[in-house]
């Protein structure tokens, strides 16, 4: 009987290793992608997006890196949208090739350019929110054309997606 303690409790602690880049099981039984972590030089989590990248400084495009990349990965895809501005997308990406790290300041990632970048510009006096995310998805998830419905679609990267991760910004304008 003592023996099957120590053997039981080292099983149940190597059941809880792996890779941080696997998917988890959602509470509601669905398999969660892994998380990414997308930073930006320009801006912290939350932070207000510096006026160079906006259209009330020069527009030019977001430097951005992203690290955990699970194994598998065959491809990422960008996606920067306001929430608050209906259907429009401020930047997408797709079929950006899995060595990719990332995306030099005024850049384009090497890809398939569904929405070229489009600087942020809410209207005068307000503050808009605008996420970005970055999808790692495996090799074998090739929609038939890219830029077709299910690329173009973020939900459809959602669902296929190894790893998923975020980075938010605001900006404000002034009247």
């Amino acid at each position: 009987m003592r023996r099957t303690v120590p053997i039981a409790v080292m099983t149940l602690l190597l059941a809880g290793c792996g890779s941080s880049a696997a998917r988890t099981t959602g509470s509601d039984g669905a398999r969660e992608p892994a998380r990414l972590t997308v930073t930006s030089s320009a801006f912290t989590q939350g932070g207000a997006i510096p006026d160079r990248y906006t259209c009330k400084g020069a527009g030019a495009g977001l430097p951005l890196s992203w690290t955990g990349a699970p194994a598998g990965t065959g491809w990422f895809a960008l996606y920067m949208e306001d929430p608050t501005a209906s259907d429009y997308t401020h930047w997408y990406v797709v079929d950006i090739p899995a060595g990719s790290r990332g995306v030099a300041e005024g850049r384009t990632p090497p890809g398939h350019v569904v929405a070229p970048y489009s600087p942020p510009c809410p209207s005068e006096g307000t503050t808009d929110d605008y996420l970005i995310r970055v999808y790692a998805l495996p090799a074998s998830y090739r929609p038939a054309r890219l830029g077709a419905a299910a690329v173009v679609d973020p939900a459809g990267l959602q669902a296929h997606a190894l790893a998923v991760g975020s980075i938010d910004g605001t900006v404000f304008r002034p009247v």
